[in-house]
């Protein structure tokens, strides 16, 4: 479907603790088979901007994306690499209508994260992975951190689905307004 349609711009965002630069490793083959595709990298929430709450982060690059649709009548591609694939996701989920061909998410938590990931590891250790819900099970948390809002400890999943206010919704777990109903 993709080789079909190269004359769709590809539009591209990043995941945790990257900016606009980090993605650009992903992109850099399909240029080289397909030099004619348009790729744009969507250049919000770089490095520790991207630790910003998710729904904050869903608003924002919504926005973009919408404009890029209303300029892109043929529609466009989604190319989100890790937390941006929750992000992108999160976009499509709130958008009552939109022009995405193809939703591509690289290495994306779209179930959540239980564990130490290669990026948290210089931030902590594997042995808190236990104890993270004590820190992002809580609206204080849930406010500020990203991580907190796709923290899914199958350990503590009342606690999950009573405090987590992005990824549950997200996954439809728990009813709610935000979602795009159409």
């Amino acid at each position: 479907m993709i080789m079909q349609s190269m004359n769709i711009h590809f539009w591209a965002f990043h995941g945790l603790f990257m900016g606009n630069y980090g993605i650009n490793f992903l992109l850099s083959e399909t240029l080289q088979e397909h030099p004619s595709t348009k790729v744009t990298v969507i250049d919000l929430f770089n490095n520790m901007e991207s630790i910003k709450p998710l729904w904050k982060q869903v608003h924002g690059v919504g926005k973009v994306i919408q404009r890029i649709m209303k300029k892109s009548p043929h529609g466009v591609h989604l190319l989100c690499f890790s937390q941006g694939g929750l992000i992108c996701r999160g976009v499509l989920s709130v958008l009552p209508n939109h022009n995405v061909h193809a939703f591509i998410a690289l290495a994306s938590p779209l179930a959540g994260q239980y564990g130490v990931s290669q990026v948290m590891k210089s931030y902590y250790p594997s042995s808190a992975t236990d104890s993270v819900y004590f820190l992002c099970y809580n609206k204080f948390m849930q406010k500020r951190i990203s991580l907190c809002n796709f923290w899914n400890d199958p350990h503590q999943q009342v606690k999950y689905l009573k405090h987590n206010n992005f990824l549950p919704l997200l996954n439809g777990r728990i009813p709610h307004s935000k979602m795009n109903t159409v």
